[in-house]
């Protein structure tokens, strides 16, 4: 079961992660992709989201892709979506460059 990290933890966590904002309730970023960007980078999070067995929010809206990570089970952020955080800004370098 992943552990329900605190108000700190998730603050350290957020200014160590480029784009990310948020708090204790969820986290998430926007990046400005094309469409053909926007398939490449949701197939790819959930490709990653589904090995952790983790089930990320992307919307699309107008140029913006939006992602949004919490633990809804477990009440907040924990350290799954702090790692998921971490690979989609991964796959973001990867998709966009």
């Amino acid at each position: 079961m992943p552990t329900l990290l605190s108000k700190s933890l998730v603050h350290d966590a957020i200014s160590r992660l480029n784009g990310w904002t948020g708090d204790t309730a969820g986290i998430g970023r926007s990046i400005t992709l094309t469409a053909s960007e926007h398939n490449d980078f949701t197939e790819r999070v959930k490709v990653c989201s589904d090995a952790m067995n983790h089930r990320p929010v992307i919307r699309r809206v107008g140029d913006e892709t939006r992602v949004w990570l919490c633990s809804t089970a477990e009440g907040g952020i924990t350290e799954c979506d702090i790692a998921l955080a971490a690979r989609i800004n991964a796959i973001v370098k990867t998709v966009a460059g």
